[in-house]
């Protein structure tokens, strides 16, 4: 009984081995943990408050907000490595384009975690008084066609 506490506890603590994918836009490491219990269908949503990440535009504003899930069999994404992973992003050229910044970070989710992810991109655009909703859905055989795609090209994706 104890080692199954003990590594219901510890797989939150994402090992120095852990798997790990590197945002070929911005360089940053996102990292996951293991799922203690594989076989139990488990749904995992994360919901990220957006900081402003245009310094020009201000944009997002705040109230803007990022939804990514998915349906874990082998890994979990690891919160702090996707709290950088997002910072990451802040003055990045990306952030000028909220649908291109979603199919982004729905293709690196995807090429770490082994799964379909989907993610959903609330975005309050101040001036202009609008706002975006942008849903991508990322499957691993289109993440790494992309992948693929921009390796052959020699370009970021």
């Amino acid at each position: 009984m104890t080692d199954v506490i003990r590594s219901v506890t510890d797989h939150t603590i994402a090992p120095t081995d852990a798997p790990s994918y590197t945002s070929p836009d911005t360089g940053a490491v996102l990292k996951a943990i293991h799922n203690p219990f594989p076989r139990m269908l488990t749904e995992q949503e994360h919901t990220i408050e957006l900081p402003e990440l245009c310094p020009a535009s201000r944009n997002p504003s705040p109230g803007s907000s990022l939804r990514i899930s998915y349906r874990s069999s082998q890994r979990f994404l690891e919160v702090f490595s996707l709290n950088t992973y997002i910072q990451a992003f802040v003055g990045h050229k990306l952030v000028r384009d909220v649908e291109q910044l979603t199919q982004s970070i729905a293709r690196d989710c995807t090429l770490l975690l082994q799964e379909e992810v989907w993610v959903e991109g609330n975005f309050v655009l101040q001036g202009i008084q609008q706002r975006v909703r942008t849903r991508a859905q990322c499957t691993v055989a289109t993440a790494q066609h992309y992948q693929a795609t921009a390796a052959q090209q020699d370009v970021s994706v």
